[in-house]
């Protein structure tokens, strides 16, 4: 089905100031791209390229008060925040954007992108049934050329979007996956992580994971909320956090666990409430 892609004003206000940086300027003309106009038919191109059967036609922008209420988000306004609108005129993905400059990339995706999807997922979690957070596919687009874009923590993060079913397309071709480090069961490098156990093996660092415990002999999850609990912001600590639990709790639904979220217990805030009526939802829709 065709599609008009509909960015947030701020995209072209980011990318016209990029263009003023000589050494983006250079990183652009690299990747035959020497325009704002033509970076943004790059990001149209590279959509299209990464899943052919979205076909989009037409590019508009927006203002992000605008978007913020088509997309039914209601939290607070992104300013890195699109859609995609079918022939029909619904909405059936979600489009984001890493900006060129960025001062602080550890926790971009987390800040940017994960409040949105539980201010949306908030409005409409009494008639999703889907299983996934997202209840449609969302792009995640990379146009930073910076040093920061390949650093480990930003790769893990980007892996951690991945496998919560993100899509993710980076405009200047960085690798990612190389942080995951794990074999399958035939000695094979994992490039994705889609199984419970690879997200326990990836996220544990020196012998510890602050987010789960697998308790195999009884087929259970259980979400620790320490990281929470211990945080002076549990609002900014949460959207860490949610980038790596949601996927846990996914995994586990489809593989037969049972979930316990009784470690979150007694953490005041609006934005924990989203995530366990998130995690209620799923062990109803066919969950555990």
């Amino acid at each position: 089905m065709k599609h008009t892609l509909t960015f947030p004003n701020e995209l072209k206000n980011k990318l016209e100031d990029a263009f003023l940086d000589s050494t983006i300027k250079d990183d652009w003309a690299n990747i035959g791209i020497n325009s704002v106009d033509e970076m943004i038919q790059r990001i149209v191109s590279e959509i299209n390229k990464y899943n052919p059967k979205i076909i989009i036609r037409d590019y508009s922008f927006e203002d992000e008060k605008d978007i913020k209420e088509r997309v039914e988000n209601c939290g607070t306004k992104s300013l890195f925040n699109g859609y995609f609108e079918n022939e029909n005129g619904n909405i059936d993905a979600l489009f984001f954007y890493i900006e060129p400059k960025m001062d602080s990339a550890n926790d971009f995706l987390t800040r940017q992108v994960i409040p949105s999807i539980l201010g949306i997922y908030k409005s409409i979690s009494s008639r999703t049934k889907d299983l996934h957070i997202n209840n449609m596919p969302i792009y995640i687009v990379n146009l930073c050329t910076t040093g920061r874009i390949t650093q480990d923590s930003v790769k893990k993060t980007i892996v951690c979007t991945e496998s919560m079913g993100f899509n993710y397309i980076d405009i200047f071709k960085n690798d990612y996956r190389s942080v995951i480090n794990l074999l399958d069961s035939d000695g094979k490098p994992v490039d994705k992580i889609s199984t419970l156990h690879n997200l326990n093996s990836f996220l544990t660092y020196k012998g510890v994971n602050e987010y789960f415990e697998i308790d195999e002999p009884n087929v259970n999850i259980k979400i620790l909320g320490q990281r929470l609990s211990n945080s002076s912001n549990v609002t900014a600590e949460l959207y860490r956090y949610a980038i790596r639990v949601i996927p846990a709790v996914y995994f586990a639904s489809v593989e037969g666990y049972t979930i316990d979220i009784s470690d979150l217990s007694g953490i005041n805030s609006d934005r924990v409430e989203v995530l366990k009526e998130y995690i209620e939802n799923l062990k109803l829709s066919g969950g555990n």
